[in-house]
């Protein structure tokens, strides 16, 4: 909390600074051409008249306008930044790219399971390829009771070589034949995923370290998380496009949970897994 905090009072702290440097040194400019301040548009005291030659005009300095001008903007700029910083307090965001700690114990989780090569590194198109390709019969999408498309073939970008027939963990025992359920998700930050990684660890310390689940909001606090997940699923309304490609759409995550699976080890516990699921029945 105290990082996240300093990551976003930072930003805060630049502008004040900055608008008070703006302010003084335009009050300063605008009132140079006249050598004097005048906040109240007074004019110029009466400059007595040579005793030979036609009468000097006088020389009325207002520096109001400037003034105010210059002290609206700076209070703008810094409103600006402390409603900007508000909100992503409020929504539990972190700014900034991942500092070395998170990188740190990303390649640590990295060694442990496949979380992070399966929900935090692939891009947009691999994690589209997780999803493999539809199952036809008879001409029609077989579906799943749950109503998703049945798929196979589905490329793993936890593998060099792209697909995987078995999975080989660590201790060097195999899990399972690679396949994606009806989601495919990932984090888009690596913060966030450090984030709720800690927060599930903990839990799974505490208990059976098997399963383990939270809401988002139970991690990230209330609102909408969206945007700090990515993630697909087969259209079993049309499970294709014209060209042959597969139609996916994006999940829904509002209200849903991230789940991590944990293993015993002998130095404590290590993750397997760990990705977003979308509220029950959300969709398809």
């Amino acid at each position: 909390m105290r990082g996240r905090t300093t990551r976003l009072t930072a930003p805060w702290l630049v502008t004040f600074v900055g608008s008070l440097l703006f302010w003084l040194l335009t009050v300063p400019t605008a009132a140079a051409s006249c050598g004097s301040v005048t906040y109240e548009g007074a004019p110029a005291p009466a400059t007595a008249e040579p005793p030979d030659g036609p009468e000097l005009p006088s020389h009325v300095c207002v520096s109001t306008l400037p003034n105010t001008a210059s002290i609206a903007a700076a209070a703008a700029a810094l409103a600006a930044a402390t409603a900007h910083g508000i909100r992503l307090y409020r929504s539990g965001a972190t700014t900034g790219p991942a500092g070395p700690d998170t990188e740190r114990v990303i390649r640590a989780l990295a060694l442990q399971g496949h979380a992070p090569q399966r929900h935090l590194f692939p891009d947009t198109a691999a994690l589209k390829a997780r999803k493999g390709r539809p199952v036809y019969k008879d001409g029609s999408p077989k579906l799943k009771p749950s109503g998703h498309v049945r798929t196979r073939d589905h490329v793993d970008p936890a593998c060099d070589r792209g697909t995987c027939t078995k999975e080989v963990l660590p201790d060097k025992s195999t899990l399972s034949d690679h396949f994606c359920g009806d989601y495919a998700t990932k984090f888009r930050d690596p913060a966030d995923f450090v984030r709720a990684e800690a927060h599930l660890r903990e839990k799974a310390l505490r208990g059976s370290p098997d399963l383990v689940e939270a809401t988002i909001e139970e991690i990230f606090g209330p609102g909408d998380h969206t945007a700090r997940f990515e993630g697909y699923y087969v259209d079993p309304a049309n499970p294709k496009n014209a060209d042959g490609s597969i139609n996916l759409l994006p999940v829904d995550l509002r209200g849903g949970h991230i789940s991590a699976i944990y293993k015993q080890a002998p130095d404590g516990i290590w993750l397997l897994t760990m990705h977003p699921s979308p509220q029950d029945e959300r969709h398809p």
